[in-house]
């Protein structure tokens, strides 16, 4: 009997463990270029998605790369990230963020980040987007928080007005 207890309960036990320690599905690097099809795989530079493609298709963890160019769509990914570890992450070139320009960059959904990007019509984090970054970017039509909560926008360039607004729009 004591034999049974105790195999049933280290049976129990390693479960237990196997469902702490597992590894969330694997992130995918994807590219997107203004040039970029939605049938493209977006696994490469030379087959990148367009913009509209990753917005869609983003899933938690994904990191997005964005090639240098002038795109029409602006980034408003469809998707949430789930944690700190598991954003949806959209990154252009660290080093000269004028490289990749869009419309406007507007997270509207919780664990988004995005670095290193210009956008031409600003910066717009609205509800329901909670834990959004947005870093070292550059804001041609300023910046608005409209109901978003713990979001990060750090050493970004910003030209134009700042404006937080809540219940509706209202002040």
């Amino acid at each position: 009997m004591f034999l049974q207890v105790s195999r049933d309960r280290s049976i129990v036990l390693l479960s237990v463990l196997a469902l702490c320690f597992a590894s969330p599905a694997a992130a995918t690097v994807r590219y997107v270029s203004p040039t970029g099809s939605s049938s493209n795989s977006g696994t490469s530079p030379g087959l990148p998605w367009s913009m509209a493609q990753a917005n869609l298709a983003l899933q938690a963890g994904d990191v997005c790369m964005v090639l240098p160019g002038t795109y029409n769509t602006s980034i408003n990914p469809a998707n949430a990230g789930t944690s700190i570890a598991t954003r949806i992450t959209y990154v252009g070139d660290l080093s000269n963020p004028g490289a990749a320009v869009v419309p406007s960059i507007q997270p509207r959904k919780a664990y988004v980040s995005i670095k290193a990007i210009t956008a031409t019509g600003g910066f717009t984090l609205a509800y329901p987007a909670r834990y959004a970054s947005i870093y070292k970017c550059v804001s041609n039509g300023g910046l608005q928080f409209q109901a978003a909560k713990y979001c990060v926008v750090g050493s970004n360039t910003i030209n134009g007005l700042v404006g937080f607004l809540a219940n509706g729009g209202l002040p």
